[in-house]
């Protein structure tokens, strides 16, 4: 009798209709989620990526200090946020006076097309491309200057916001790199017991082995990879910085930090690095070399092929 009771207490299983819906609706109410909490959960998977690279120099002051785990992340994240804030510093001030360079020479750059505007418009004989020519009579140069001037103009007006919105934005990262770091040492102190977790998820007899079998190996591959990637950001940022400062290009230092750090990034950091020091070598004013801005961007440009070559 009570058998009877228990069973027809029970739920009753979902057909394949039921099932589809609701995880359709989990689906939806999980995009939704995360759109609306983007940042946020960005914000915990960055925390999360940072503890588990810290994870292993954090090991390894531990066995060789004797310090407790707690200490040995407080003391790795310490100089983690004082190499970050330096950075940050070394980087906005060059940025800051590479923007503050561009703006004062705008009226030099708008003097230099309206003189070779000037030019073309007094020379008589066609302009011959090839085999094509084009006479510069028929050429709108006046129309041509004033809309050099309104591209300019506006961007001279606004240097001050320009320069307002920069620091703005670097206040705006200290303040997400802060709560990033604060997070991320959670996490960084809950890894040991990780092994733990998924040990207990994986509780049928051969699969807790296994899971512990490949946590472990996992941890060495990429203990292994990531002392492979600081060793070999700590070299580019020596080379770029020395090779950058051998060649006159101003704020060396900060580019050869940039660069050291966007090596972390495969294939797109060290396009971006190159870029960089591309347009700070053609916009800088002078060069210890004496020579042109086109010379000493190509000198940049073959320097950075090189050391990406290496």
């Amino acid at each position: 009798m009570s058998e009877q009771t228990s069973t027809s207490h029970e739920s009753p299983p979902w057909n394949r209709t039921t099932k589809l819906i609701v995880a359709l609706l989990f689906l939806l109410l999980a995009a939704l989620f995360a759109r609306r909490f983007q940042s946020l959960i960005g914000q915990f998977a960055a925390a999360a990526i940072l503890a588990y690279l810290l994870n292993p120099v954090a090991l390894l002051l531990q066995r060789r200090t004797g310090l407790k785990r707690g200490l040995s992340l407080v003391v790795v994240y310490l100089l983690l946020a004082m190499g970050v804030i330096g950075a940050i510093i070394a980087l906005g001030v060059a940025a800051f006076q590479q923007v503050s360079t561009f703006i004062n020479l705008i009226p030099q750059l708008i003097a230099d097309v309206s003189d070779t505007i000037q030019t073309l418009t007094s020379r008589t004989e066609p302009i011959r491309i090839g085999a094509y020519s084009l006479d510069p009579s028929a050429i709108p140069w006046d129309a041509l200057t004033n809309q050099v001037l309104g591209l300019a103009e506006p961007l001279v007006k606004q240097s001050t916001q320009i320069v307002r919105g920069i620091a703005t934005t670097s206040v705006r990262w200290l303040g997400m790199m802060f709560f990033i770091f604060m997070i991320s040492i959670y996490f960084a102190n809950e890894i040991p017991q990780l092994g733990g977790y998924i040990s207990a998820v994986a509780q049928q007899p051969g699969y807790r082995q296994d899971a512990e079998r490949l946590m472990r190996i996992f941890g060495r591959i990429w203990s292994a990879y990531l002392r492979g990637q600081v060793i070999l950001g700590l070299v580019i940022f020596l080379v770029v910085w020395l090779g950058l400062a051998a060649l006159g290009v101003q704020n060396a230092l900060a580019l050869g930090l940039l660069a050291g750090l966007l090596e972390f990034v495969p294939n797109l950091g060290p396009i971006m690095s190159t870029a960089v020091a591309i347009i700070v070598a053609f916009f800088q004013p002078t060069n210890y070399l004496g020579l042109e801005a086109w010379q000493h961007t190509l000198l940049v440009l073959g320097l950075m092929f090189l050391i990406q070559q290496l």
